[in-house]
Parts: structure tokens; sequence; C-alpha cells
């Protein structure tokens, strides 16, 4: 039976730990390349892991040492998580381990920080790394630490955020179980600003760190529909019969141009790069069916023009954390998908 492309969908959370006074964090290097931007790399369109190899939209390659379980673009290079196997890649159950760093050219370096379950994000220009902390702050009367909202500006070295608001108070309530009643997560991020879900939802300022809770219906795109751009300027249709198509909420149709009579879309990169799969081998339509063989695909709105990434047959691709699209998909080469 014809199927799309199967997505090893892994919802990854990364919590950062470690943190001191304002301009510094207790077990890293302040001086480190990764808290001081100075030849930020494109965060723009598609980036995709595969292997020890993170590939960027524009060509650029850095090399992770080894599988990677999660990773943003930010700053001058690569944040992520390290996993010991392809089996590992992209997956979000991990035991704690330090953030490392990747520039394009050169090796890997650890930034001291170190992820266990939690979230990690870039903001869209690559200036900002926001984070949940859940480990390092003021413990409760059962000692549970009270969670903190993190955020370093890349360019200057600082940290701009450092903010308990939302977060519950560790002299009145039980933050084990309140935890275990919201999903502290960050729900959006821009290069303003990042709002964040705990005992209610909040935005902070990344100029100002200042924080407030968002009132009703505010905060921007949610993270549940994939087939959705973040703008919500565009959105792909996955129709029965026919090819998949990319429809402007005026209505305006995109004529996709792939270079291939078959091909599926599926998610958003960002605002303007859509993400499917370009399809070949013994089946037909446009799905994967066994023996296929599938490679990635990028096509830009609204010119439709499409990138394909033959390197990616075959291999199992992990992409950057995003907030409305999957962490990893298998890509079959020439058999089952």
């Amino acid at each position: 039976m014809a199927q799309r492309v199967g997505l090893v969908v892994a919802a990854f959370v990364l919590l950062v730990t470690g943190c001191g006074d304002e301009g510094d964090v207790s077990g890293t290097d302040n001086s480190a390349a990764w808290r001081t931007s100075a030849d930020p790399v494109t965060t723009s369109g598609l980036a995709w892991a595969a292997g020890s190899t993170v590939h960027l939209s524009d060509g650029t390659q850095i090399d992770t040492g080894g599988f990677v379980r999660s990773f943003v673009v930010a700053g001058d290079g690569v944040f992520f998580v390290p996993a010991d196997s392809e089996e590992d890649a992209g997956l979000a159950d991990f035991p704690v381990e330090e953030l490392k760093f990747g520039l394009p050219g050169e090796s890997p370096t650890g930034t001291g920080l170190t992820l266990s379950g939690g979230l990690l994000a870039g903001s869209p220009d690559g200036r900002y790394l926001a984070a949940i902390d859940t480990t390092s702050g003021e413990k409760d009367d059962f000692g549970t630490p009270q969670a903190t909202v993190l955020a370093f500006d890349l360019q200057t070295g600082e940290r701009v955020i450092d903010s308990t608001l939302g977060m519950g108070d560790p002299d009145e309530d039980d933050l084990a179980d309140g935890y275990s009643e919201v999903e502290l997560q960050i729900l959006s991020m821009t290069n303003e600003s990042v709002s964040v879900g705990a005992f209610g939802n909040f935005v902070f300022d990344l100029t100002t760190g200042e924080g407030r809770e968002l009132e009703e219906g505010e905060g921007g795109p949610t993270v549940d529909d994939e087939l959705t751009s973040p703008s919500g300027e565009w959105r792909i249709e996955n129709p029965e019969e026919g090819s998949d198509r990319i429809v402007g909420a005026d209505g305006r149709k995109v004529a996709l141009d792939p270079g291939t009579p078959r091909w599926l879309v599926s998610w958003w990169a960002d605002d303007e790069t859509a993400v499917g799969a370009v399809i070949s081998g013994p089946g037909a339509g446009n799905r994967v069916e066994p023996g296929d063989t599938a490679a990635l695909m990028t096509c830009v709105v609204p010119s439709g023009e499409c990138q394909v990434f033959e390197d990616s047959a075959g291999q199992k691709v992990v992409f950057p954390d995003a907030f409305n699209g999957p962490d990893a998909i298998t890509l079959p080469r020439g058999g089952a998908a």
C-alpha cells in the first residue's frame, strides 16, 4: 500500500542547566566562541543533519563528529546534542548531555551547558538562543527547583533573559505537582521575543529581558498544524488524487516545479520554504511505495522554485527544533518506505 515517507517524529525538548550571575554562566567559559558570534551562518531555508554532518541551505556543511539527537542553527554554527548511534538520532529520550557547538571547517566543542529533557530554541535570524532551565533554580520544600527562562544574545555574548515569571513560587507551591499538570514549553520565538508556556503563557522581550503574561489569543502561530506556514499566509494541500500543492490564504496557487513527475510536500522550514520529497522507483503516484527512493526537497513561495538534496536519499535525517515540523524522518532508497 502506498504511504507517505514515514515520519519518525521525536518531539525532543531540551533544558539548559548551570547558570550563575548576570554575565556569567556557571560551568561555561564566558570567552568561548559559542557565546559571541563573529561570522553568522545562514538560518533561512532548510537545515538538515545526516550522519555526522549538518547541511545548511546555502550548501555550508558542519561536522558534528557523530550522529545528533537534536540541533538548532544560531550564531556562527549549530548547537547540538550528540547521539551514540543512528538509531538514537532525532530521538528525544536521552540522558543528561553537554550541549555541543559546531563551526564550519572546525571540530565541535563543548559549551559547558548540560541538557536534559526540556526545550531549546533559536531566533529565526540566529542571534538569540533561548531555553527553559528546570535544574538550577531555587528549590521548594520538596526539593524541586523552580524553572527559569533563559536567553543569550549571541551577537554580544550577554545573557538577556533570566526570569522565573509564571514558573510558580518555591515558597508556596509544590512545583513537582504543578509542573506535572502544565507543559513547560517554548511556544514560539521571533527575532524580538520568545513566548513560553508554564502557569499561563508569557512573552519576553529579547532586547530588554522584560516579560508579561500573554493576553487571550495572543502569541502567534501554534505548533499544531504542519501544513500551514508559520505566518499563516500559505497552506499545503495533500489531495487524495493528484499532486500536492500550495495555496495562499488569498486563494493564490503556487505552481511547484521539482523537475520530476512524483513528489510530496509535508511541512514548513520557514515562512517561505516548504519541505517535502521527490520520489523515484517502481511505484506510481505521489506517495512512497515499496521499492521507491525518496530525497529531500524544498520549494519556495511564491515562485514555486524547488531544490532537491540528492545526498539525503536512504538516510535518517534530523531537522532543527521546529515549532511546526517533524524532528526526524527516515528516507527510503530502493526498499520499503
